[in-house]
């Protein structure tokens, strides 16, 4: 004698799973945005770190056009097409470009070690420099990382 199954047995099984699949595929689904994100977060912190890195590097340089009077004048130092961070950077940053992240520098005043102008020359001897990498997210939420430098002539 085979047994089978019967067909309350079979509706019983079809019911269970109508149930448990939907939940189940919103899980894999919020795991999978879950999972990009954090690519995300990873990549944006590679770009962080790669401008941040050339930055710190060109204020402690010697060469010429580099050095902390590099940063007087922002519009040269960034967006020369040449020697311009943009430009040098532009290999290094088009993997995490292609795939919509915008990395974006700002060249403050002088300030004191606070972070603050005094318009006193005496204190105000370091330049703030802040980098983001700005992006959509998967959800389509608008999504910033943020590193401030707190940049100084090393004597």
């Amino acid at each position: 004698m085979t047994r089978g199954f019967t067909l309350i047995e079979a509706l019983v099984a079809i019911v269970v799973l109508a149930i448990v699949m939907p939940v189940a595929m919103t899980m894999l689904g919020d795991a999978s945005i879950d999972r990009a994100r954090a690519e995300q977060i990873t990549r944006a912190s590679w770009m962080l770190s790669a401008a941040s890195e050339q930055i710190l590097a060109d204020a402690s340089s010697d060469a010429p056009g580099f050095g902390m009077g590099a940063f007087e004048d922002p519009a040269v130092y960034l967006d020369d097409p040449v020697s311009g961070l943009h430009a040098r950077l532009d290999t290094v940053l088009t993997p995490y470009t292609s795939r919509g992240k915008t990395l974006s520098v700002t060249i403050g005043a002088l300030v004191s070690a606070q972070g603050v102008e005094t318009d006193d020359a005496s204190l105000d001897l370091y330049r703030l420099v802040t980098v983001r990498v700005s992006w959509i997210d998967l959800r389509g939420d608008a999504q910033v990382m943020e590193l401030p430098l707190l940049l100084a002539d090393v004597l």
